[in-house]
């Protein structure tokens, strides 16, 4: 905790993403919520008849890859830049 007891989660985030197990824990989960996003936004797609043609269904596939793949670099590059330390405390 801090100087007014308050939880110092940036601290916590550091210290915890310094060990490896955990970092590679994340990250690999991380990687099956990016197959499970990439497969959720086209879902969506198909739910609200958003495709309807053979070209639109590529383009969806296409955009739900990339939509899922820079949310989970996002996420991915926190453990990366803590482990490689090139944040530290």
């Amino acid at each position: 905790t801090d100087e007014k007891h308050r939880f110092d989660v940036y601290f916590m985030i550091i210290r915890n993403f310094s060990d490896g197990f955990i970092s590679l824990t994340y990250i690999i989960s991380l990687l099956c919520l990016g197959i499970h996003l990439s497969h959720a936004f086209f879902s969506v797609c198909q739910t609200f008849s958003i495709i309807n043609t053979h070209n639109a269904i590529h383009k969806a596939r296409k955009i739900s890859m990339i939509a899922s793949i820079v949310i989970i670099t996002g996420y991915i590059l926190i453990p990366l830049t803590i482990f490689m330390e090139i944040i530290s405390l």
